[in-house]
């Protein structure tokens, strides 16, 4: 029944809806087939929900018959992976600060992984999550232990950065390290991003690591992106030209301060260099061009400085 897709949905509701006697008969019924069920595509929904909706005791059950399994080669598989995201949210803090040390040595396989990424990219939001909820209650030593529990994985953040945020599922990792690792720990990993920001602005993978940046990181650090980005030897048209660079630059003009904003209006009323038929300055050049015109776009929407784009609408206007 369970890995029957009609079956399995009946299950998961009776599960959710059920009293304590129902979960308890489902969660006997499915220990003896849990090498079956949680590489099922129906069946390891069932387990996610046993684990959702059941009570101590069930999940403690369910728990010991997964690590039976091998928790590794869940999280490897595309849906044993579920299961294991699925584990992390909802055991309690003890059991999954245990779970999470079961992937010491695993975090590089798992991060270049199409499924394993998802469990390391689940442990860094949990993990976060409950170090912050511990500040917040102003339980320092308790959110330093829960932030310490998951230092190994942002060390090897830290220690791979520019090799992770140029891979497909790696910058999804480095992403999710920056949007929710406590302070330290963000900081941390946004110092590497910054060294080495130059080669991941126009990157396939390494610009979304860029972008994540400009809206978690500090002033100081979008001022880097922003040095790269208007360099005296032709960067900024080229990159506002760049399929995956000019998403970075329309990210500065979304995120960056108003001083950002300014530095690449300037950009866009310089004359411009590379085609001097297009016009009196870079903004004609740019807004013709397939990609660059959303850059053009964003200025006009995001600028706040009322002399500049009043310069740069009259320029357009003209042409």
């Amino acid at each position: 029944l369970a890995i029957d897709p009609e079956g399995s949905r009946f299950l998961q509701k009776r599960i959710k809806l059920g009293n304590h006697e129902e979960r308890h008969l489902a969660l006997e019924k499915v220990l003896p087939h849990l090498a079956l069920l949680w590489q099922d595509a129906s069946g390891n929904y069932v387990l996610q929900q046993l684990l959702e909706h059941g009570d101590e005791e069930t999940r403690n059950e369910l728990m010991k018959g997964v690590e039976k399994e091998g928790v590794v080669a869940l999280s490897l598989h595309m849906h044993g992976c579920r299961v294991v995201q699925k584990a992390i949210k909802c055991l309690d803090q003890t059991q999954v600060t245990t779970l999470i040390t079961k992937f010491r040595s695993q975090v590089l396989n798992f991060t270049h992984d199409p499924n394993g990424n998802h469990v390391i990219q689940k442990c860094i939001q949990v993990m976060s999550s409950l170090a912050k909820a511990a500040a917040s209650r102003n339980d320092t030593d308790m959110a330093s232990s829960l932030s310490d529990q998951l230092q190994f994985v942002v060390d090897d953040v830290v220690a791979n950065v520019e090799s992770l945020s140029k891979h497909r599922y790696g910058c999804r990792v480095v992403q999710r390290a920056i949007e929710f690792c406590v302070e330290h720990q963000k900081d941390a990993v946004l110092k590497k991003i910054v060294e080495c920001h130059a080669s991941l602005v126009d990157d396939q993978y390494g610009n979304y690591v860029i972008q994540q940046s400009l809206v978690c990181g500090r002033e100081e650090h979008q001022r880097e992106v922003i040095k790269t980005l208007i360099k005296n030897d032709g960067s900024f048209v080229r990159l506002s030209k760049h399929k995956y660079a000019s998403n970075v630059v329309e990210g500065m003009l979304k995120n960056g301060t108003d001083q950002h904003r300014v530095l690449i209006l300037e950009e866009l009323l310089k004359p411009s260099i590379s085609n001097k038929n297009t016009g009196p300055c870079c903004a004609i050049e740019l807004a013709l061009d397939p990609i660059a015109n959303y850059v053009v776009k964003s200025a006009l929407e995001c600028t706040k400085n009322g002399a500049q784009v009043e310069k740069l609408t009259e320029a357009l206007n003209a042409h």
